[in-house]
């Protein structure tokens, strides 16, 4: 049109008035048979959307027994199906609701759920975008179906992890939005405006058919995956093993053995790879996604071992007295990936050995520290505890030993107990004696050596354990003894002397200056001593005098 200030000529108006009828012969001239094409294709999409619900309700189904059989496994899966069913229902009926609004409106109000050939102007080209473009009619559902598409399609997707699998190249693909280029490329239209504008109403219908048959199969695919990823680590089970699995089989007297026995599942056609090393720390992990995957550490030496009939890893060492710890990845294929599962262990090797025990010498020493030791077979040393009833215990400078102490008065002997993880594992008694009188010198100088005259009356007595006891930092005194002195023709002279030389007693030494002579023999008796188990008398000892 002209502006306002000139007026259109009359070719002008003969030029639009040609441009409207052209338009209108070109909505005409939809044949007959395009517009049966349409309506079959809509109806093959029909069948198509049906056999995809069908095909839904089997997924279902099949997921629905899993959860009944295990909640437990199934239960996010189950909910999350659910949700993706309802929110596919919901999209589903939109489009449905927006079709016989669509037809409805090419009716003249009539409704309508069915397009036909006969009745309907199936070349209407107004009505479609009357309903979904915005700012005509009762326009803009275009734009709401859009963004319904968009956001079921994205709430499906947020499901799979690996955007490079088949199942999100379907979805994404088959629910995608984008803009469309003419094929001149010189137009761009939105999504919802490509499925209306210059379209007959019923190529509209068949592309919102086409719509329902991908929500149909993209929920399909979605149940699917969900299934397939609760139970990707599953085995198929081909053979099964009674199993026992002891935790020792070694088992003390007294003590309980315990086994768990169940049924070993088994799939022969899966064969692992074990990878095993004795570096610590045997394979690195990262956590992704609130998962933790695991992979060979670089740097590492890895050994493969051979495999039993039965699919297991074999290992075999050999080393010397010492612990040792290992560990490393089993390598296997699943049904979606491939998986790395990490295990460690431990294992201690001792040394060989027998004890013979002398039970008569199974004595304990009044009044001294008696050290002990104790070993438990499949214990360590340091959980072990030591009682000792009748004494009290402590522990001794290294794991293993202790000290038996303070041995009460009035009893015959000792029972010393052994026990870890909360019983009684062995006992032993322990008779009591009090330590052997110790040998007396007077001085350093030993029974029937020489002495002089001063040192005889000086010198005093010492008490020392006797050589052959084991305790030689066992303690002695002396307190007193008798000396008898000869008496040249007359009866030898006996004095009784509290101390340790006869210096102690003057009346004694006195009688030692003027009665002993060169050769004279003196003798020591009735020693009285105190030992660690208490007072005792010590044999008395003989010197000859210079």
């Amino acid at each position: 049109m002209g502006a306002t200030n000139c007026p259109e000529t009359p070719r002008q108006k003969m030029i639009g008035m040609m441009y409207l009828f052209y338009t209108a012969l070109l909505a005409l001239n939809v044949s007959n048979e395009v517009l049966t094409a349409f309506v079959a294709v809509n109806e093959s999409m029909e069948t198509t959307t049906k056999n995809f619900e069908e095909k839904t309700v089997g997924l279902y189904n099949s997921l629905n027994k899993a959860y009944m059989a295990q909640p437990e496994k199934f239960q996010a899966t189950w909910d999350n199906a659910l949700e993706i069913q309802r929110r596919a229902n919901e999209l589903f009926k939109y489009v449905q609701d927006l079709k016989i609004e669509i037809m409805t409106s090419a009716q003249g109000g009539e409704h309508t759920e069915a397009i036909r050939a006969e009745g309907m102007k199936l070349s209407e080209l107004e009505a479609a975008p009357q309903i979904m473009l915005p700012g005509q009619g009762r326009g803009g559902k275009g734009p709401i179906l859009m963004q319904k598409v968009d956001d079921f399609r994205n709430f499906s997707l947020s499901f799979i992890k690996d955007t490079s699998s088949t199942t999100y190249h379907n979805v994404f693909h088959s629910l995608n939005t984008p803009k469309k280029v003419s094929s001149e490329k010189t137009e761009t239209k939105e999504w919802y405006a490509a499925l209306c504008e210059g379209m007959p109403m019923v190529g509209t219908i068949t592309l919102l058919t086409k719509l329902q048959a991908d929500i149909r199969n993209a929920e399909a695919d979605m149940i699917a995956y969900l299934n397939a990823e609760t139970t990707a680590l599953d085995i198929r089970i081909s053979r099964l093993n009674a199993l026992v699995n002891a935790k020792s089989g070694y088992v003390i007297a007294g003590g309980t053995y315990s086994a768990n026995i169940f049924i070993g599942a088994q799939d022969t056609s899966m064969r692992p790879t074990v990878w095993l090393t004795t570096q610590a720390p045997y394979y690195d992990s990262v956590l992704v996604d609130g998962f933790w995957d695991y992979k060979l550490k670089d740097g590492l030496k890895y050994d493969t071992l051979p495999l039993d009939d039965y699919g297991a890893g074999v290992y075999e060492t050999t080393g010397g007295v010492g612990d040792y710890t290992y560990g490393g990845l089993i390598q296997y294929k699943s049904n979606i990936r491939t998986m790395w599962m990490p295990f460690t262990s431990s294992y201690k090797v001792g040394a060989t050995s027998a004890t013979v025990s002398p039970t008569e010498l199974l004595v304990v020493y009044k009044g001294i520290e008696n050290p002990v030791r104790v070993a438990a077979a499949g214990y360590a040393l340091e959980s072990l505890n030591v009682v000792a009833h009748g004494a009290q215990v402590k522990r001794g400078a290294k794991a293993g030993e202790y000290i038996i102490y303070n041995i009460q008065n009035g009893i015959q002997e000792v029972k010393v107990s052994v026990n870890a993880d909360g019983k009684t594992i062995g006992t032993e008694t322990f008779r009591i004696k009090n330590v052997p009188s110790p040998m007396i010198l007077l001085g350093t100088i030993r029974t029937n050596s020489s002495v002089t005259l001063n040192e005889l009356i000086n010198t005093p007595l010492k008490a020392a354990p006797q050589p052959g006891f084991i305790y030689q930092n066992a303690s002695y005194s002396v307190i007193g003894f008798s000396i008898e002195i000869p008496v040249p023709g007359g009866m030898p002279q006996t004095f009784t002397i509290n101390g340790q030389k006869i210096a102690d007693n003057n009346a004694a030494a006195t009688a030692v200056r003027n009665s002993v002579r060169k050769g004279t023999i003196v003798q020591f008796s009735k020693i009285r001593v105190n030992t660690a188990s208490g007072p005792a008398t010590a044999e008395g000892i003989s010197l000859v005098v210079l």
